[in-house]
């Protein structure tokens, strides 16, 4: 397997200018005296943390104090019912469809087909969302 393509930004480092046109003086020593280049300790939370249930796996990808992604890798087609999704009032859900398809049932008995690349919006204190098929997506919560 190839290692990924590295990018490179090349920077002009002569004739900077600030936003009156005045040229800029690099600090490329004090840039250097303040830069940190050792790697932080580990990280503070696991890095791969799975949950199992009938019919559904959930990978923890990330979170920070402003949201939360997980993997949520579903695979219903032999169960009778689907996984049930639903929010609290504090915080909506999006759902971003990755891989597969299936379809989404909503409690009024109305029913959506869900395919790759399309995203599902689910506001804050919604009614529960049931969701069937083989399909994997990313849900973020904030």
């Amino acid at each position: 397997m190839s290692s990924p393509p590295i990018l490179c930004f090349i920077l002009p480092l002569t004739d900077r200018v600030d936003k009156s046109g005045q040229r800029r003086e690099l600090h490329l020593e004090k840039a250097l005296a303040v830069a940190t280049f050792k790697s932080s300790n580990s990280p503070r939370q696991p890095t791969h943390i799975m949950r199992y249930s009938q019919g559904c796996a959930t990978e923890f990808m990330h979170r920070c104090k402003y949201f939360q992604v997980e993997k949520v890798m579903l695979n219903t087609s032999e169960l009778k019912h689907g996984i049930q999704f639903h929010t609290d009032s504090l915080s909506f859900v999006v759902l971003v469809c990755i891989d597969g398809s299936g379809r989404m049932l909503l409690n009024d008995g109305s029913e959506f087909n869900v395919n790759q690349g399309q995203t599902i919006f689910i506001p804050a204190d919604s009614e529960v969302v049931e969701v069937f098929g083989k399909l994997a997506f990313l849900k973020i919560r904030c």
